[in-house]
């Protein structure tokens, strides 16, 4: 199973990382002021909400094994604010994931049952939520 992690930064740690790859593995385990993870819902929720460009970010090759992606504080501002004003219900976001069709991670298993997705859908969100409110940029990458 491959999961999807988030990292939240100041803004300060944020441009620190921005600027210097190399700082990322190292302040992702020792400076995250908050972190969640997507767990194996990542690939399904960014499709369901393509109009909030979620995976956007700024993809930073020395992070990781594959890499990570940044996206500053106003690009989290921006995201969450887009969802935020899609004003999407839960029988919205199922009747989406219905329409979903393609090679998207873990597609079939949350068509089946939408309920589980609900979980990670709102905890990612509450995420993204929270980090707006304190103006922190976030990280994210595969493991």
């Amino acid at each position: 199973m491959m999961a999807m992690f988030f990292r939240a930064f100041n803004e300060e740690d944020m441009y620190a990382m921005y600027g210097n790859g190399a700082l990322i593995e190292d302040y992702c385990y020792d400076k995250a002021l908050d972190r969640t993870d997507a767990d194996d819902a990542w690939d399904v929720i960014m499709h369901v909400l393509p109009e909030t460009k979620m995976s956007s970010g700024v993809h930073c090759p020395e992070g990781f094994e594959i890499g990570a992606y940044l996206q500053l504080p106003e690009q989290v501002a921006e995201i969450y604010d887009t969802y935020a004003n899609l004003n999407l219900t839960q029988d919205d976001i199922t009747e989406r994931l219905k329409n979903l069709k393609g090679d998207i991670y873990r597609l079939k298993a949350y068509q089946k049952n939408p309920k589980h997705l609900f979980p990670e859908f709102n905890k990612l969100l509450d995420f993204y939520k929270q980090a707006r409110d304190n103006n922190w940029g976030i990280v994210f990458y595969f493991n």
